[in-house]
């Protein structure tokens, strides 16, 4: 079963399958000169082969109503603020995956965000009765590098005090006011 094929040489060998009588299948034996020859070609061309640099993705701003998603996809996420700020109405970007967490406390994240292309958009604001957002929408105001968040609040019966979120995934932000319109329905 180990005979050499004639055509091929030496370094050729075949083995005939009992099931296909012509079929002749060749295995490659490289002695260890020949190995190493690789290897070093291998890393030469990887040394001399080089990659472009990703340029970071900056957000086009233009007027009007920005696309954006919702965290965990869904307008009353469970994640809460682990520092409450001490105005009513607090508003930050987060630009990062470790300052996502530095700053929230997320039981479990749906999705995983691309902070090289994405901010999280995160206002807290506090009321009394707890509200639940119903529906959001963000407009940009590009010449006042201004995001407008407006958000359609439905109130509990509840007379607490309560810190409310609002969240949304919008294209990368690096230096933007955020103004925050609630508007409450019955």
């Amino acid at each position: 079963m180990g005979s050499i094929c004639p055509n091929f040489g030496k370094e050729f060998t075949y083995l005939l399958s009992p099931s296909r009588k012509n079929t002749c299948k060749l295995l490659y034996k490289l002695n260890n000169m020949k190995k190493i020859v690789i290897i070093v070609l291998c890393l030469l061309s990887s040394v001399f082969v080089t990659c472009k640099d990703d340029e970071p993705f900056e957000f086009e701003c233009t007027d009007g109503v920005l696309n954006f998603e919702l965290l965990n996809d869904e307008l009353n996420p469970q994640v809460r603020l682990k520092e409450i700020g001490t105005s009513s109405i607090n508003s930050q970007i987060i630009q990062s995956e470790n300052e996502l967490y530095k700053k929230l406390e997320i039981v479990f994240l749906k999705k995983k965000i691309d902070f090289d292309k994405k901010s999280l958009v995160v206002i807290s604001f506090k009321t009394n009765p707890p509200v639940s957002v119903e529906s959001q929408s963000i407009v940009a105001d590009c010449n006042n590098n201004r995001i407008q968040v407006t958000a359609e609040l439905r109130s509990a019966s509840i007379p607490v005090d309560a810190v409310n979120c609002v969240f949304a995934i919008v294209p990368k932000l690096k230096s933007y006011t955020i103004e925050f319109v609630p508007k409450y329905i019955k």
